[in-house]
């Protein structure tokens, strides 16, 4: 059986990854991503418009905006915890907060990235 091979190819979509992943930025959207949407703190899947920055330790109390002091949360937690630590508002966290690495960033990307071309979202 003869097997026929096309001559030309069509790209159809190109992610440039590694440009993207070299050092990832930090922003509230890449927190998202790299929390998958789900909340530090009860563990609830987050919809991309309800899905709130929480500073662990407030930016009130001197607290800043880095990968490790900032984690997803759903509103209910949120609100919930205010403007305290998450031991003073007995809350612990469900994950450790982290710079994502490399290899996890591509990680994440890849996952987003599937999941737009599989669900939409």
């Amino acid at each position: 059986m003869e097997r026929k091979i096309p001559k030309k190819i069509v790209l159809k979509d190109y992610v440039n990854l590694h440009k993207r992943a070299a050092n990832p930025r930090y922003s509230k959207w890449n927190v998202f991503a790299r929390d998958n949407y789900e909340c530090a703190y009860c563990g609830s899947r987050v919809r991309p418009g309800e899905a709130q920055l929480e500073h662990i330790m407030p930016r009130s109390r001197g607290g800043i905006s880095t990968w490790e002091n900032t984690v997803t949360a759903c509103p209910g937690c949120n609100s919930r915890k205010a403007n305290r630590t998450p031991d003073e508002a007995g809350m612990p966290l469900r994950v450790r907060p982290f710079k994502p690495t490399h290899g996890k960033w591509m990680e994440i990307l890849l996952a987003k990235h599937f999941a737009k071309e599989i669900y939409g979202e």
